[in-house]
């Protein structure tokens, strides 16, 4: 006798209709699944309800969703082989229904007497679930008590099998189309990826393998691909896939961004039409073009910014482009909006004169033009980022750079380089000089991610015109001294002479002229022979241990001629460590600052000099109060030859090289110096020295 079910049939007619409303309102699978589930364990009284998918290739069975199954029966079930020996695995194999009407009738041994017991199961029943001729999962369904399924409630289960085949049959023939399509556009992406390793890049050869791809991917008979949006200006560079060149060139020129085109390429909509000719834009073709239905129109982005447009005409196998091609396309113009940038910088790289690397920052991968792989006498891996630079990027004087020491990694810490001078050393030998600037490059929809552009530029003529430079400078200012040391001698003479009570005023004020000239010409050649020596890195210097205090307190009283008119303050710090220095410099880098420092003062203002303490160095300070520096020239106050705003209009002397010189010096020590002024208070001149103990 079979169990009639309280529900009765009508009920679950009902539930099936609702179910085949569902399967045809709303094909997604999960849901569909759930709330078949929930009707059979609500109107057939079900003691447990489950749906297995299957695996036709492997003939295995897995478990989807189930209702009141056991976690260690959903486990055992989880993964089942059609062969296993289980209701649902006859099931599939089968592809017929298996009715167990009580369980208590099965051998002891046998598995399902094991699952029923398990889930306290009177009778099971397992239903195949076919599409195309293919099992593509079973629903199973237990009741507590002995006696299977009335007719109708059968009849209503493999409707609900049947919806559930269809659905199933239907997701599954989706996601073989989604697997094939998505593999064409990873086909079309790598063959687009490919045309960006061919060097120099030809930017019209990528645009011909996106719009190739394109018409592959969306199996369109034409594509073609242009970049602009001025409508008075054709496209260019424009690229056509399919169409005859013959017949391109009875067309005679490019088209331009207006019509239909235009819609595309001014607004960056997505234009899909069955019939292009019934679009609102379209004006009509050129003579001799080809007949052009179906039509689909996307625009081609980069991070939001319209980069090209692409356009594909006449759907093959079908009379309209679908929403599946939309999809397609527009995700393949993403991946060609990618490749294109990466053209562009590229192009921009191999069309640059000097040396350009750029380090990507998402990825440290680098992108370097050919005028670098010339410079450094190789070719430089993308992947291997600009690691690869180190000991071949060095310091004038020969030594390395490390990874953190080069300006890419300077930028990423938030510095801009600027000009460096450093030597780039080839695996042959050479040694080239170069002058190296790197800057990030940050664009308004990635600020946190900037990329980093390195230049080296090849100095090499002009460091030979500068050592001519140097050595005419030295010859020169060699030249003169001996002169000027006579001058100066006689000078010297010649004043003992004018001092005598019996020569006349004006006599001995001439010959002061004179020495006092002489000396003036003399530093200044002094100056051109040490900013020669600076320049080739041929200072000398006699180190010993130099107690800085009592070295500052000495050129103090040795300047007081040249500071007269202004107090000099000193506040020095007790118990300072030696330096490792050259008095001699050192008094020289002092008398400098302190002559600039009465020089620019106001009248009659005090000049303070302090010498403090720091962290293994000695820092000494030198202020005045005076009219000061323009934010924009301290920058340049420390380069040769260079003369503030402020000397010139007062009228003071000089050659410009003081500072430079002074520069040069304290860096030679191993030191630091930089200015800080306040334009009509303060200026601040400092230096420090490394203690001896360094």
């Amino acid at each position: 006798m079979r169990r009639q079910t309280p529900s009765g049939s009508g009920q679950l007619g009902a539930v099936l209709r609702r179910m085949a409303g569902a399967a045809t309102e709303d094909r997604e699978l999960v849901r569909l699944v759930e709330a078949v589930l929930d009707q059979v364990m609500a109107e057939l009284a079900a003691r447990s309800v489950s749906l297995s998918l299957a695996d036709d290739a492997s003939q295995t069975l897995h478990l989807a969703r189930s209702r009141a199954l056991p976690s260690d029966v959903a486990r055992r079930l989880a993964e089942v082989s059609f062969s296993a020996s289980v209701l649902a695995a006859r099931a599939a194999s089968s592809r017929q229904v298996q009715l167990v009407e009580d369980v208590e009738a099965l051998p002891e041994s046998a598995p399902d007497r094991e699952v029923a017991a398990l889930t306290a199961a009177g009778s099971m029943l397992a239903i195949p679930l076919l599409a195309s001729g293919k099992t593509v999962g079973v629903l199973v369904a237990t009741r507590a008590q002995p006696g299977g399924f009335a007719s109708a409630e059968l009849a209503t289960l493999r409707g609900l099998a049947d919806i559930l085949a269809a659905v199933i049959g239907e997701a599954c023939a989706g996601e073989r189309r989604l697997r094939t399509r998505v593999e064409s556009i990873s086909h079309a992406c790598t063959a687009i990826s490919e045309a960006l390793t061919v060097f120099p890049v030809d930017l019209r050869s990528v645009l011909q393998t996106i719009a190739e791809q394109a018409r592959t991917v969306a199996s369109a008979q034409y594509a073609a691909l242009g970049i602009g949006t001025d409508p008075a200006v054709p496209f260019a560079p424009w690229v056509f896939s399919g169409m005859p060149p013959e017949v391109a060139e009875a067309i005679g020129h490019f088209p331009r961004p207006i019509a239909t085109l235009g819609a595309v390429a001014r607004t960056g909509q997505v234009v899909r039409v069955p019939d292009v000719h019934r679009h609102p834009a379209f004006v009509g073709f050129p003579a001799h073009h080809p007949a052009i239905t179906s039509f689909l129109g996307v625009p081609v982005r980069y991070r939001g910014r319209s980069v090209g447009n692409l356009y594909l005409g006449n759907k093959l196998g079908a009379e309209e482009f679908t929403e599946e091609d939309r999809w397609a396309i527009e995700l393949l113009a993403t991946n060609a909006g990618v490749a294109l940038h990466r053209a562009r910088l590229q192009f921009i790289l191999e069309s640059a004169p000097n040396s350009m690397i750029l380090v990507e920052a998402d990825t440290g991968h680098l992108m370097a033009n050919p005028q670098a792989g010339q410079l450094f006498g190789r070719a430089l891996a993308p992947e291997a980022g600009p690691g690869q630079l180190v000991g071949q990027v060095c310091y004038p004087d020969g030594r390395p750079l490390t990874l953190e020491e080069l300006p890419s990694s300077q930028v990423l810490r938030g510095r801009t380089v600027q000009g460096e001078e450093l030597l780039v050393v080839r695996p042959d030998g050479g040694r080239i000089p170069v002058l190296a600037s790197a800057a990030p490059v940050r664009v308004p929809w990635a600020m946190e991610h900037a990329d980093v552009v390195m230049t080296f530029q090849d100095v090499s003529a002009l460091k030979e015109l500068e050592q001519l430079r140097q050595e005419w400078t030295s010859i020169v200012a060699h030249d003169l001294r001996q002169p000027i040391t006579l001058i100066v001698g006689y000078a010297g003479a010649l004043r003992r002479v004018a001092e005598r009570p019996d020569r006349p005023e004006q006599e001995r004020k001439a010959v002061e002229h004179i020495r006092a000239a002489a000396g003036n010409l003399n530093r200044m050649i002094g100056d051109l022979l040490d900013a020669s020596s600076i320049e080739a890195r041929r200072l000398k210097l006699e180190r010993r241990a130099v107690d800085l205090p009592g070295l500052v307190q000495t050129v103090v009283e040795r300047m007081a001629e040249i500071t007269e008119g202004h107090a000099v303050r000193m506040a020095i710090e007790e118990d300072l460590p030696c330096v490792e220095a050259d008095p001699g410099r050192l008094e020289q880098v002092l008398g400098n600052l302190l002559s600039n420092a009465a020089k620019y003062g106001y009248p009659g203002t005090e000049i303070q000099v302090e010498v403090v303490g720091g962290d293994g160095e000695v820092q000494v300070s030198v202020t005045n109060q005076g009219p000061g520096i323009a934010p924009e020239e301290l920058a340049h106050i420390f380069s040769r030859f260079h003369r503030a705003a402020s000397a010139k209009t007062r009228g003071v002397g000089g050659l410009g090289l003081g500072l430079y010189i002074s520069k040069g010096l304290v860096e030679a020590h191993g030191g630091r110096i930089w200015a800080e002024s306040t334009p009509g208070q303060t200026t601040t001149f400092h230096f420090t020295l490394p203690s001896a103990a360094q």
